[in-house]
Formats: C-alpha cells, structure tokens, sequence
C-alpha cells in the first residue's frame, strides 16, 4: 500500500476532486483511507447540488399551481380562498371567511358569516355534505399541497444536508435553516394570496 503524508483534514482542507491543501500533522495515513474520503466528500457534493435542484424545482412549483382544485382534504382551503360548489340544483361562487379547526377533521369552512352557511370539510370530501363538486381557487402562488411540500424540504434537508455538514460547515446550512427557508417561501406565497 502507498502511505501519504497526513494532513489536517476538513472543510477549509479538502478538496471535492480529492486534493488536500494544508499543514501536515506528521502522521501517515494509507492512500485507501483518503480515497474512501475523497469519494465521500464528491457523494456529498452531488447530493448537496441535488438537494439544491430539488429546492428550486419546489419554488418554481409555487408559482405554477392550478387556479381550481378540487377540494382533497382538511388544511387545503385557506381564508380569502374562493370557493365553487352546488347545492341543490344552485351554483354558488363564495370567498371563505373563516376556516375553523383548520387542518384537523373536524375543519369547518364559513363562506357566509350573516347567514351561519358553512360546511365541513370531510364531509364535502366524502360526499355526505349537500356542498357538491367542491372547488378551490387558490391564490396565485400557493398550492393546496403545503404540508406535502414542507415534509419533502424536510426530508431533503435531513437526507442530503445533514451528511454534508461534516465536509463544509461554512458552505452548507443546517437542517433548521432550510426548513425554515422553504416555510418562509410558503408563507410568503400565502400572504401574496391573502
């Protein structure tokens, strides 16, 4: 085996292409070590640039969202939202006014506040409400899917950020600061609706 001389191995010292730059320690190390090293640190760079895409692809999302969408759960419909549905034989266009219990089962939608006229989410989204054919017009750059997208910024966040933390503490951000950036994103989108 090929022994090298060892240096200080770290963000500000490793290279992604496998070169180190630094002082030496005055230890050896096997070239094998390095290696296994070196194709980790490149692992974790592809991951990042892929965690980075994927972040751009969610952003670009928020600004493509469909204006009707068939109302699919609880936590969908925001107040300001503009919602169309049937009851009885009559087509009702009507802005929500107040979302009670918001994202739980029990969520309950007022789009007439004067007249008490509201309707339960999970009813209207199994059929049992007289609200029929339930559809949200959504604000311009937010998606009925927030939750989906906040789990899948977490999920990149843990995955790929977290094991790339130990090859560049300066470069990468933690955990929490992506997902706080993504919910800033969202919430910004949200108060651009409202």
């Amino acid at each position: 085996m090929n022994k090298v001389q060892r240096y200080s191995v770290d963000a500000r010292h490793l290279h992604p292409k496998g070169f180190l730059t630094g002082q030496g320690i005055g230890e050896v190390v096997y070239v094998e070590e390095f290696d296994k090293v070196a194709g980790e640190s490149q692992a974790n760079a592809n991951a990042l640039a892929a965690a980075q895409k994927e972040i751009a692809t969610l952003r670009a999302m928020l600004g493509m969202t469909p204006e009707w969408m068939a109302l699919n759960g609880p936590g969908q419909v925001k107040q300001g939202d503009t919602l169309r549905f049937k009851v009885g034989d009559s087509e009702i266009e009507a802005q929500a006014q107040l979302v009670l219990h918001e994202g739980t089962g029990r969520e309950e939608i007022v789009y007439n506040r004067g007249k008490n006229h509201y309707f339960i989410t999970g009813m209207a989204v199994d059929g049992t409400s007289s609200h029929k054919s339930v559809m949200v017009k959504c604000g311009q750059a937010r998606t009925g899917n927030e939750q989906l997208l906040r789990r899948l910024g977490q999920v990149i966040a843990w995955q790929c950020f977290g094991d790339c933390r130990m090859f560049s503490e300066e470069a990468v951000p933690t955990p929490a600061e992506v997902i706080a950036e993504l919910d800033a994103v969202l919430k910004g989108a949200e108060s651009g609706h409202a």
